[in-house]
């Protein structure tokens, strides 16, 4: 989960407002030193969620001081992020300092990268992509693997597609599609999303049987809409003779 400073002692930590603090309710900066050396001491590895598609709305103050934010875009849950806009260079910065912090500072072994599909930048290099670049020269210096994960549900591979192929060069997807059917199949859950995400089931289990060959990602609240099909060799079994429809899940 993110820890960055929010208000109130408690909260899921999606609405973060000082990205560089990590919050007092959790101990502060001493306190997640002594939770990354602690977990490493015992041989597990820590990824962090951090949220760079928009920022908290009660004690976000950035805006003042610079063109941190957009209204060109909007997402769901508060003020988008400049990444390509007038003053953007510096916002950019802001972000990618950000990341550095955690892999630096506190020894963070990898990053989740919140809801990458609400991210609007329309630059040359994107920022996914000038984050890969950096971290992972980051981690060549520290000599050490430093991983980032891209939340989607977009199922877009350019996001973990090697840089020199015209990708991003992210590590891996937490590919919400799938969670989404997986969810549903074991807890039977159907509120939200969960909804739409009751229909991929059949696709979950024939994927999960061995005959992903079958599978349909719908896009749309239950599959009313779709998307363009493109061809996503990556996906195993697949053989481009039966087309796979790479999509959106719904949200509340």
């Amino acid at each position: 989960m993110p820890v960055a400073e929010f208000s109130g002692d408690r909260g899921w930590g999606y609405d973060g407002v000082d990205f560089f603090a990590p919050h007092h309710a959790y101990g502060g900066p001493a306190g997640l030193k002594r939770l990354v050396d602690n977990c490493h001491a015992a041989g597990l590895g820590v990824v962090l969620d951090v949220v760079y598609n928009h920022a908290g709305p009660v004690g976000n103050y950035l805006g003042d001081f610079g063109p941190y934010f957009t209204d060109r875009n909007r997402t769901a849950w508060g003020t988008p992020f400049n990444f390509d806009g007038d003053g953007s260079n510096e916002v950019r910065r802001f972000v990618v300092d950000n990341a550095l912090m955690w892999i630096r500072n506190y020894h963070i072994d990898g990053l989740r990268l919140d809801a990458v599909h609400a991210i609007v930048d329309d630059s040359p290099q994107n920022i996914l992509e000038q984050l890969a670049t950096e971290v992972h020269a980051a981690s060549a210096a520290l000599h050490r693997p430093v991983l980032l994960f891209a939340e989607t549900d977009a199922n877009d591979p350019r996001l973990v597609r090697a840089r020199d192929a015209g990708g991003y060069g992210l590590d891996a997807a937490w590919a919400d599609d799938w969670h989404h059917a997986l969810h549903v199949a074991l807890t039977g859950e159907r509120a939200g999303y969960y909804e739409e995400a009751a229909a991929w089931r059949e696709w979950l289990l024939r994927a999960v049987a061995g005959r992903p060959q079958q599978a349909q990602i719908m896009y749309g609240i239950a599959g009313e809409r779709r998307l363009v099909e493109w061809d996503v060799p990556w996906l195993p079994g697949f053989r481009k003779s039966v087309p796979v429809r790479i999509g959106n899940s719904a949200h509340n």
